[in-house]
């Protein structure tokens, strides 16, 4: 840590949690702190104050300094608070690490305002989580889509084992309950499917909140109809970092909801079905990025943070995403293709575990075409299924290929023909990921 401090020049004080020569000790400056006569009480903060640095987690290049001042924080979490129904008596489960900036403000801060208990998950592993969230009678989740679905899946696989006649009710209920739901915003499945979520380790659970990336609908709508309540959000680090969220009793499930108070949103260059960049203003945007004014300059105009996430708003102000304006692919005819669009398609399949959409040019016309890697869920595919840890052979390989392969072919017609996947490939190792579980497309894209 000290070579680091003089190697990159840094003129502010280094903080170690670990035992490093030449370097300020956490549990040190814990001791100095209780030793000295200071009043904390009396210590003025300004607005302005810088409150944290916070580097983003780099899904597209290099990562940068995000500098968040008390204001931020501050104005962040008590107009989130306004949306949000939270008690002394709630327990939160605390799952993504603290210097992501949605579990530092709503993991963290928000439970401490309230005075909420906080439970720091054993591991990401969702048996675990769910034995600690049975365990300590959490109340409230936070966590990012792929968590929710993993969880969700589970409870369905759960279902499917059941014999054919309590199947059969379950199904029933669930249909009965998303008709009640979608037409008169009550959720029936709390009482309906109390024993399956207590069954579940879930019984305690009351609120889901997911944040970091798009919740798929369906898995949204299959929570409601098993009784949960989900909510839905969005923002980034640059907005300390939540700048919409559905509210408990007024919310789409396609969409990230509407902005919180005081702050504002609008569309830039939008198309013809009115799709632009989302741009944010309020005191939630931050001071700027550390040390890098050209860079701050072109994401802050006057006043508005323009996002980089390309979206629309409907006529009731609901924000809805498609995708970044970075993954873009543009044909030579001038149309947009938005990656996010396709690989959700495509993750509807059993067999497809996680994909990521680029764009490919095609050697023999010189056309961009759409190109799905693929990790498929091996173990899914019946004649491979049972034969974990077994070498996979060429031909193996092949067959598994074949059925990837029929299985884009089938979940893209409806799609328009230029956003159809023209060319795939395999790869038998899950995608490189952020500590937010986002899959860093900037290496996939050195690679090409």
């Amino acid at each position: 840590m000290k070579g680091l401090k003089s190697s990159q020049n840094l003129n502010f004080e280094i903080i170690s949690m670990d035992e490093d020569e030449g370097v300020q000790n956490l549990d040190e400056l814990i001791g100095a702190g209780k030793r000295s006569r200071i009043d904390i009480w009396k210590v003025p903060i300004r607005k302005d104050d810088i409150l944290a640095i916070l580097f983003t987690s780099g899904t597209t290049g290099k990562p940068k300094g995000v500098v968040l001042t008390s204001r931020n924080i501050v104005y962040d979490t008590f107009a989130s608070l306004q949306r949000l129904s939270i008690h002394p008596t709630d327990a939160f489960i605390s799952i993504l690490p603290l210097h992501h900036t949605f579990e530092a403000t709503a993991g963290f801060i928000i439970p401490l305002v309230c005075g909420s208990k906080i439970t720091y998950a054993r591991s990401l592993r969702s048996n675990e989580i769910i034995e600690d969230i049975r365990d300590a009678g959490i109340t409230i989740m936070l966590g990012v889509p792929l968590l929710f679905e993993k969880i969700y899946n589970g409870i369905m696989e759960g279902i499917k084992k059941q014999p054919i006649g309590v199947k059969a009710f379950l199904h029933s209920a669930l249909g009965i309950a998303g008709t009640i739901e979608k037409i008169t915003k009550r959720n029936p499945g709390k009482g309906l499917f109390k024993s399956l979520r207590d069954k579940a380790g879930l019984g305690s659970l009351k609120t889901m909140i997911s944040g970091g990336a798009a919740l798929k609908p369906e898995i949204a709508a299959g929570f409601t109809k098993l009784g949960f309540k989900i909510m839905q959000g969005y923002g980034l680090t640059e907005t300390s970092p939540i700048a919409n969220l559905n509210l408990m009793n007024e919310y789409k499930f396609d969409s990230i909801g509407t902005p919180i108070v005081g702050v504002m949103e609008k569309i830039v260059n939008p198309n013809e079905l009115g799709i632009g960049e989302i741009c944010i203003k309020g005191p939630i945007v931050m001071h700027g990025y550390y040390q890098d004014k050209e860079l701050t300059d072109q994401v802050i105009k006057d006043g508005w943070f323009y996002s980089g996430d390309m979206g629309y708003i409907d006529k009731d102000g609901f924000v809805y995403i498609i995708g970044r304006q970075k993954n873009i692919i543009v044909t030579e005819a001038g149309k947009n293709i938005y990656p996010e669009e396709i690989e959700y398609e495509l993750l509807k399949s059993p067999y497809i575990k996680e994909v990521v959409i680029k764009g490919n040019r095609n050697i023999k016309t010189g056309r961009e075409e759409v190109h799905a890697i693929i990790y498929p869920d091996i173990d899914r595919i019946l004649f491979y299924e049972g034969k974990k840890g077994e070498e996979i052979t060429q031909e193996t390989l092949n067959a598994i290929q074949k059925t990837i392969r029929y299985e884009v072919t089938n979940l893209t017609n409806n799609l328009a023909s230029y956003k159809r996947v023209k060319t795939i490939s395999l790869r038998l190792e899950e995608f490189e990921k952020t500590t937010s579980r986002k899959i860093k497309r900037h290496i996939l894209k050195d690679k090409a």
